[in-house]
């Protein structure tokens, strides 16, 4: 139609129809001839196609606790617009806040769009749970070996320390705790919401040293033996007591000599005024003894056996003879004495060699005996 231009002739297609390719014409006729088939005109087809709108689905790790991360979560399409209380914004389907605060709680909407550029707008709410504020009442402190302290935690309405070894409760907000070992202490407080908050406290043990004064020795009376004590670990000092009969009590290894049955004991200061660990050895003193160095065995009621009085002091013991071959010649161990006979015959005079072993870790006593006719 020649000059008619100004009118624009237009048509809307419903987008609500499903995905799709749809294709139109346009027919044109004069006005008598609409319903005639053979008298209209038809333009070339138009295609419109229909796309399909984003798939999404949009979550978030709520309830989150207060201090604790916000993780939200969307999919369906290629791009991710979000925003959200308290000016959050992102660009990615999975965002995520660090220590979110009850400002952050609220709706975030995220807008998606797809691969055809159709977008969809979806949403999710979060609620932030308030967390417990956990202390302790110190934070390092210093105790001596078996000793015990009481810890306070504050904070929450639940309570749990860890490690167990030392407490009298985990589950308590002041248990005695009694370690062997230096201890670090975790203190977890949490709420009626499930939030927890920690705290930390250290004890510190002072160990002992490790104090031996030694075996229990056995001495002849009139002799001398060395202690031999010995200290590990940390310690400011030391000494034995008694002071009785000793060479020096402020050294490990003095000399002793004590006429009579005694216990030594060796005291060690702790470091920090953790008081004194103590070791006691004992020192049995037998009876000192007196050996004669000849006898004469010929019958005239003096000096006829070689006898030694003070092994009737000993519980045990073992005395040898022998002549100057080597051979044994008499042998006791029941302070029996010895008459100048071999197998019931007379030895004939001369120099003999004993052996006297007293047992109990004592020195053999060696020396020799004449034997006078």
């Amino acid at each position: 139609l020649p000059g008619e231009t100004s009118i624009p002739l237009s048509a809307v297609f419903n987008t609500n129809a499903a995905p799709g390719t749809y294709n139109y014409r346009l027919a044109v006729t004069e006005a008598g001839n609409i319903n005639s088939v053979t008298c209209r005109v038809f333009s070339s087809v138009i295609n419109v196609l229909i796309n399909s709108l984003p798939v999404t689905t949009v979550s978030g790790n709520s309830p989150v606790c207060e201090g604790r991360s916000l993780q939200l979560n969307a999919t369906g399409g290629t791009q991710y617009d979000w925003t959200g209380p308290g000016g959050f914004s992102a660009n990615i389907a999975n965002p995520f806040i660090n220590n979110i605060q009850p400002v952050n709680a609220g709706k975030y909407y995220v807008l998606v769009k797809n691969t055809t550029g159709c977008q969809k707008t979806d949403s999710t709410s979060i609620l932030v749970n308030p967390s417990p504020a956990a202390t302790t009442a110190f934070s390092d402190t210093t105790i001596c070996s078996g000793a015990n302290i009481t810890l306070s935690g504050n904070g929450g309405t639940t309570w749990f320390w860890s490690p167990a070894r030392g407490l009298s409760s985990t589950s308590i907000s002041n248990p005695v705790a009694s370690p062997a070992d230096t201890t670090l202490y975790i203190f977890i407080a949490g709420n009626l919401f499930g939030c927890t908050d920690t705290a930390f406290t250290k004890v510190n043990v002072i160990k002992n040293p490790l104090v031996n004064a030694g075996a229990d020795r056995t001495i002849i009376g009139g002799n001398s033996i060395r202690l031999t004590g010995q200290i590990t670990g940390n310690y400011n000092s030391f000494f034995w007591s008694p002071s009785q009969y000793i060479s020096n009590t402020q050294i490990l290894q003095p000399l002793v000599n004590p006429p009579v049955d005694i216990d030594y004991v060796l005291n060690v200061q702790s470091p920090n005024s953790c008081g004194v660990v103590t070791d006691t050895m004992h020192i049995r003193v037998l009876a000192e003894i007196y050996i004669p160095n000849a006898f004469t065995p010929n019958g005239d009621g003096t000096n006829d056996t070689w006898n030694i009085p003070a092994l009737a002091a000993y519980s045990s013991f073992e005395l040898f003879v022998l002549n100057r071959y080597g051979e044994m010649v008499f042998k006791t161990s029941t302070n029996k004495p010895w008459d100048g006979k071999y197998k019931g015959k007379d030895l004939s005079a001369g120099t003999y060699t004993y052996v006297l072993d007293l047992k109990n870790g004592l020195n053999l006593i060696k020396g020799t005996v004449i034997l006078i006719r």
